[in-house]
This record gives structure tokens, sequence and C-alpha cells, in this order.
């Protein structure tokens, strides 16, 4: 099933060497330095060296070895900076100094500007992308090496970091093991091959003299698989590292049992044949090899849950309460949203409860006072942003806040550790029996005012080849081959809109996120920002926006013209209906393998049975509109080639 996929962006060199430039001049610039600005300081750092790592491996741009050293360089400063405020703001200590790293990696950055307009990859890292992941994490699982190794008679050490997020994570850990005194080698490698089958080519030389030291494996994993952290275990012990040396240093314990959840890359690259010929489908899924299994199960693994790690306030939610009484000016109660713990704040119909893919959520905290008052904390992003200087977290914010101008919910309020605080509307959740014109009128005059900018050809091209892919081995794996056969013949051409269609601005146009508040006004809630997650969909054209409205209301030929009216009469640029098919086809396929991989990672219980309903509707639907759109062919051909008489 495709499912994931990865977010990145292309910038120039000299460009994003600019908007780091920005980042440490805030730094300076305050005093003392927040732990949050060295966080994005760090992680930016990271993603340059992710860039460079990358482009010189894939050739894709020249890359000699002074620039790759320069940008470890900025890394392993930045991470020391970070390292430094961390340790003060843990022990109070006034003569640790995080100003003078900055200030050698900002004298750093001009040899990297010399690039100028050498285009770069700059992939999202996942963990701080979308999932909450903090660097501190990595802090404390260093600590919990350091003090296991304790007896080490030659303090040298080996830190290999798994691209995108291990160029951030490797610098935290070898600036961690530093501090403690050890000698760090740090190099980071991307594993290629299948999801259950990576591979890590690695030469001995790439250990330098440190063969028989101790190795780091650091990573954000592990993954549904596990295999990428396998993978470069053992290509260590090939490469002469004694296995009882090798430890990891994961993001949390791996999870066995899931399969499925292929990943095709966001701009159209994937990981099998896409020949149209090819009849054999993507190795997905499981099982989890034995190889990999072994090196699970018999390595030692480093690695410190988000809620050990402690701040001024205490945990993270102690945190995050200490703000939302601050905002509020009012007391709160608070609790993570995760699960059915989300389920509990929703006083609705059990058919409004929202469908969690939980592999999917990123983290929230919900705080409330007995008056009703409530504040959402959601996890939005600490990584850099497409254009400008922002964070991810930063630039969703101003997005949401100019979207909530069409859809009628209060903007988000603050953004503190990645997390934006954004006011909980009261009100009942809509459900698909609450379609009328008004609610059809309400959704089309939305999707066409939050509509995004004009996408180029590139874009709408890689961004349809995705939906293609994912389209055709989604429908043969829930639907059969000869099926997916069937679409892939009537698909290849019907979809092209035309060069430049506009964006979609929402992706998430569900009757859960629609809700009638207590002023019996219609409110759109979760706004935005959905192009940039862990998904295959990506950036699409409004097409996508008009097809999940489509699907997820189940609207029927004339509520579907109504839809289409209103958003025609808001101003919106009608989709052609061969393209508004492929897209509602595709969107159906998605949702269809989203739900059904969810409810294989979610345990017994309400959420799996809501899970499991919802995969099998979208199945449902999907099927429906595979049968409608061969049906159509078969008129369109009868139209064109109508039967001819036979003279005997």
């Amino acid at each position: 099933m495709i499912v994931f996929g990865d977010s990145e962006y292309s910038e120039t060199a000299a460009n994003y060497v600019s908007r780091l430039r920005v980042r440490i001049g805030k730094a300076l610039a305050s005093a003392p330095i927040s732990l949050d600005t060295l966080r994005t300081v760090l992680v930016f750092s990271g993603e340059l060296e992710q860039a460079l790592e990358d482009a010189a491996e894939q050739n894709t741009a020249h890359i000699d070895q002074a620039a790759l050293s320069t940008a470890r360089a900025i890394t392993m400063l930045a991470a020391k900076s970070f390292h430094a405020a961390w340790t003060r703001e843990n022990t109070g200590s006034p003569s640790i100094e995080e100003r003078g790293p900055l200030i050698r990696l900002r004298s750093l950055l001009d040899s990297i500007a010399d690039l100028g307009d050498t285009r770069l990859a700059i992939r999202m890292p996942e963990g701080f992308a979308f999932y909450g992941l903090l660097p501190e994490q990595y802090l404390a699982s260093a600590a919990q090496w350091i003090d296991a190794h304790r007896a080490e008679e030659y303090r040298q050490a080996t830190v290999v970091g798994i691209r995108t997020i291990g160029s951030t994570l490797s610098a935290i850990v070898a600036v961690a093991l530093e501090a403690a005194t050890w000698r760090v080698h740090r190099f980071t490698l991307r594993p290629s091959g299948l999801p259950f089958n990576r591979e890590v080519k690695l030469s001995p030389k790439s250990l330098g003299l440190a063969r028989r030291a101790p190795a780091l494996v650091v990573d954000e994993g592990p993954g549904m698989s596990g295999s990428s952290m396998a993978a470069v275990a053992e290509a260590l012990l090939q490469a002469g590292v004694p296995r009882s040396r090798i430890s990891f240093l994961p993001h949390h314990a791996l999870n066995i049992g899931l399969n499925g959840g292929f990943n095709i890359g966001s701009n159209g690259g994937s990981g099998f044949d896409s020949n149209e010929n090819s009849k054999r489908p993507p190795e997905n899924s499981g099982p989890v090899s034995d190889r990999t299994l072994e090196w699970w199960s018999s390595v030692k693994q480093y690695w410190a849950p988000l809620e050990s790690i402690r701040f001024c306030n205490g945990t993270l939610g102690d945190e995050l309460a200490v703000l939302a009484r601050e905002l509020c000016d009012e007391g709160v109660r608070a609790a993570p949203v995760t699960g059915e713990t989300s389920s509990r704040f929703l006083e609705d119909r059990d058919e409004t409860i929202p469908t969690l893919c939980s592999m999917f959520e990123k983290p929230k905290y919900l705080f409330g006072n007995e008056a009703g008052k409530r504040l959402l904390f959601k996890f939005q992003g600490f990584c850099s942003a497409p254009g400008g200087n922002e964070s991810l977290a930063e630039m969703l914010c101003r997005s949401a806040a100019e979207q909530c101008k069409m859809s009628g919910a209060p903007p988000p309020i603050g953004v503190h550790r990645g997390f934006a605080a954004i006011p909980w509307v009261n009100g009942s959740h809509l459900s698909r029996s609450d379609t009328t014109p008004e609610v059809l009128r309400r959704i089309g005059d939305y999707v066409a005012g939050v509509a995004g900018a004009r996408m180029t050809a590139d874009e709408y091209a890689q961004g349809a080849s995705r939906l293609n892919e994912m389209l055709y081995w989604n429908t043969f794996e829930l639907l059969g081959e000869r099926t997916a056969d069937g679409l892939r013949q009537l698909v290849t051409e019907s979809y092209h809109e035309g060069p430049e269609p506009l964006a979609y601005g929402d992706g998430r146009l569900s009757p859960e996120h629609w809700l009638m508040d207590q002023r019996g006004e219609i409110v759109k809630v979760s706004t935005g920002g959905h192009e940039f997650d862990h998904t295959v969909v990506g950036k699409q054209p409004i097409a996508w926006d008009l097809a999940g409205a489509i699907v997820e209301w189940e609207l029927d030929s004339s509520a579907v013209e109504l839809l289409l009216k209103a958003f025609r009469v808001a101003g919106g640029e009608l989709p052609s209906r061969a393209a508004l098919k492929f897209f509602e086809l595709a969107y159906a396929a998605f949702r269809a393998g989203q739900l059904r991989i969810s409810s294989q990672a979610t345990a017994a219980g309400p959420e799996k049975d809501r899970a499991n309903a919802a995969a099998n509707r979208y199945l449902g639907i999907l099927r429906n509109l595979s049968v409608e759109a061969a049906d159509t062919d078969k008129a369109s051909v009868n139209e064109n080639h109508p039967p001819q008489a036979v003279s005997v």
C-alpha cells in the first residue's frame, strides 16, 4: 500500500545560507539565548549538511570535500551551542557559554554561500516536522550510553547518523560524548533499497582508525521494519566493528507486526519498478526479515521517551500547561490528545467522532477549565519551511491566520517548542446526514477562498505521477490486478488540467472537520498546511480538495453540482470533469490505504473498530468509482464507434 511520502523542497545554497544567517542573528541578539531559538538553528544546520551530503552522494551538484567538511562542522557547532544552553537551563550554571560556537558557525557560512545558485534538495526531517521529536531526547540517550560505558579504557567512539534526521541527531550525540571527554568520529549515510530490506555500503576506511571502537547508530526510527538501523549495523560488522561494540540510539523501541505503507518520494521517485507493464506489486510489506529481528533483539539500545525530558517547569506537558494559563488567564486542566483521549473531548454523536489515523497524528495537548474554555497545542514542527526565514510552525501559523478569515475559526495565538496554541471552538461536529445546500455552499466558498498559489508545470506533473502510482498499486492490493490495470488505462491522459492550476489549500474536508458553533455558524477547524505531511499526497491542484469533499461527504450527483456551483460563484476555477473523477479515485484509494494500515497499527478497541469501518467505507467508494469509470469508458467507446450493421 502506498501511503507514506517524503516532504522536500528545492533551494539554492546561497538562499539557504542567508536564511540560516537570519536565525543565527536572532539568536545572538537575545540574552539569554532561548533553547527554542537554538533548536531551530540546530535543525536548520543539520538540514544544510543533509542536503550537501545527498547532493554529493547522488551527483546532483558538484560539492567538494571542503564544502562537506564545512557543513559537518557547522552542524557540530550548532549542536555545541544547543548542548551548552541545555546544560545551562538544567544546571543553572552561568559559566557555560553558547555564543562562541554560534559566532564561529556564522563565520563558516561564507564558504557554503560561495556555492551560489547550486540547487539543494532540503528534505524535512520527519521527527522534527511531524512527530514532536526533540533533540533533547538524544542528549538523554547519549547520557545513558555514556553511563553504561564508564569503564571503557579507550574513550573513542564512532557515531553514525542515518540521513535525513541523522545529520542533526548524530551531531547532538557526538557533542554529548565529547563533553564527557570522548573522542568522536562522526559521519552520516543514507540507506538504499526497499523499506523492509534496506542496504548500506560502508568501506572500512569510513571508520578511520576507530574500527574496533564502540559504534553508535543514530536515527529517529525504527520505522515499520527497523531495517535501516539493522542495515547500518550489518555494514559496521562487515567493516570490522565487533557486534558487541554496536549500539542503537533510536526514538523508540521496534514495534514488530505492522506490514504495509510503502514510501514513495514526494518528488515522484519510488523504490519499485513503476513500468506500466510491471505486474508485481511493490515489496511494501513484511514480514520483517530474520536478520533485522536478530539485530533488534540482540543489540543494546538507548532511548529516552519525551515524558522523561525535564524543562524549567517540568515535562513538556507541564510547560504547555503553564503557557496555557498565561494565555487563557484562567485555571486549566490538561491531557495529551492521543488515541481514545481525543474522543473524550468530543461530546457529540458517535458518528461525528473522528476516525484517527494514529500513525499520522501530530502530538497534541488539550487544556481546558470548568467554564468550558479550551486551548489546543498542536505540534507543527521546527524544521525549516520553504521560502522565507520561518520554521515550519511559524509558516503554518501565519498561513492558518490567513485561512481563518475564511474558516470562521480563531487564529493560532502563539508557538512554543514547535507547538501552535490554537483556541478550541466549542460546538457540534457535523456528519454526512447534515448535508444541506447551506453546508455545500459553505464548503464550496471555503475551498475557493483558501486556494493556494498556482502550481508550476513540474509540480503538477510530479504530483499527478505520485497519485497515479498510488492509485494503481493501492487498487491492485485492494481490488485486484484487473481493476488496477483498467484504471491505469483510463486515467493515463484524463487528469491533465493545464499547466498551472491553483494548488489546494486545506486537504481535510471531512464532516468531522466542520462544526456548528454556539452562535449557529458553520466553522471549519484544522485548517491548511496538510501538503507538508508524511504522506504521498504533497502539493496537488485544487481538484484534490473538491474531490476530498465529494468523497468524504459521499455526495450524489445533484449535491456535487451544488458544491461545484458554489465553488465557481466564489471565484474558483473548475477542473475538467475527467480530472475531477481522477482525483476522486485517487482520494478514495489513498484514504482506503491510509485507514487500512492505521487499523493494523491500532490495538483492539473502539479506535480500531472505527478505523476498520472507515477503511471499508473508502474501499466501497473506490469500488463504485472504478465501476463508474469503466462504464463511462465503455459508453465513450460505443459513442465513438457505434456497432455496424451486419449484412447476411
